[in-house]
């Protein structure tokens, strides 16, 4: 019986598909799990490389190859369109294409704990960032803690996204919708719905490798690219948030993004955007943006 749904989207990651799906093969655990794969349609030998993967654990990973590519047609929440809804698991763990795991035990450790914490939906890890352009390895410097602690929604909504996809693993008791997945970033919507179920465990062992690339869908976007996507999503997580105290640490987050040091880069016209997407959050911030300004 399947215990844990990997989750594994791709598109164009024949350079580092190999290493993601060893990383799932790898995993020793006292369990079973099923890899479930979506390629893109992809043009660069991905879809071959999971094919051959495929023919050698053809029990193990369970792959939907598009003929056409989704996201240019206007896909979006690829996962939670065609990955989670076929998840067996009592779990179910991420990972993209370009990322993969480090640890054998990453699966074990993180069934384990939430096995024993009933009052956490979700689990995650710290993970080194590699450069690709660079070539470079570092720690992340979203989690520095050495020991075990437990994170609540109230943090999440207030400091916003604190950990990286490949870390994640959660319990499949959640309702997805799709409507709250149409915009360019789906993570952070899926963290706050599990935090709505319960707390985030964290564990500070290195256990995953993060890729950053010119090509990746965020990590190297310029700033207003990531404001603008990000103030989308607090939007939509301020529809389900379940209390009013968590909408204003949602409204505290858009104002300190909107604030940030890295405001100074882009021209008037992108700050008044930015600006009037605040507004539309928290009309009350009028205020400090005329006091800011006078």
């Amino acid at each position: 019986m399947v215990l844990v749904s990997i989750s594994c989207i791709t598109y164009n990651h024949a350079p580092y598909i190999k290493e993601c799906l060893d990383g799932f093969l790898n995993q020793k655990c006292d369990f079973d799990y099923e890899i479930l794969i979506h390629d893109d349609a992809s043009t660069d030998g991905t879809k071959e490389i999971i094919e051959d993967y495929h023919k050698k654990f053809p029990n193990i990973i369970k792959p939907i190859l598009q003929k056409e590519n989704q996201w240019s047609k206007g896909v979006r929440g690829i996962n939670i369109q065609f990955n989670f809804p076929r998840a067996k698991g009592k779990y179910i763990a991420l990972c993209e294409g370009d990322d993969y795991w480090t640890d054998p035990y990453k699966l074990q450790k993180q069934v384990d704990f939430l096995e024993k914490n009933e009052d956490c939906n979700l689990v995650y890890h710290r993970v080194n960032i590699k450069d690709q352009e660079k070539n470079v390895i570092y720690p992340e410097l979203l989690n520095t803690k050495k020991e075990v602690i437990k994170r609540n929604l109230s943090e999440l909504a207030l400091y916003g996204n604190f950990m990286h996809t490949p870390s994640a693993l959660f319990r499949n008791n959640l309702d997805f919708k799709q409507d709250y997945f149409k915009g360019n970033v789906g993570d952070y919507i899926l963290w706050f719905m599990n935090g709505i179920k319960g707390n985030f465990g964290y564990l500070p062992d290195i256990m995953a490798v993060y890729r950053l690339s010119e090509n990746s869908t965020w990590g190297k976007k310029d700033f207003y690219f990531r404001a603008n996507n990000w103030l989308y999503v607090i939007k939509t997580v301020k529809k389900i948030s379940p209390s009013i105290d968590i909408s204003n640490n949602l409204n505290k987050q858009a104002y300190n993004l909107v604030f940030s040091e890295d405001l100074e880069e882009i021209t008037i016209k992108k700050k008044l955007r930015l600006y009037l997407k605040l507004l539309k959050l928290e009309p009350r911030y009028i205020k400090k943006i005329i006091c800011k300004y006078l």
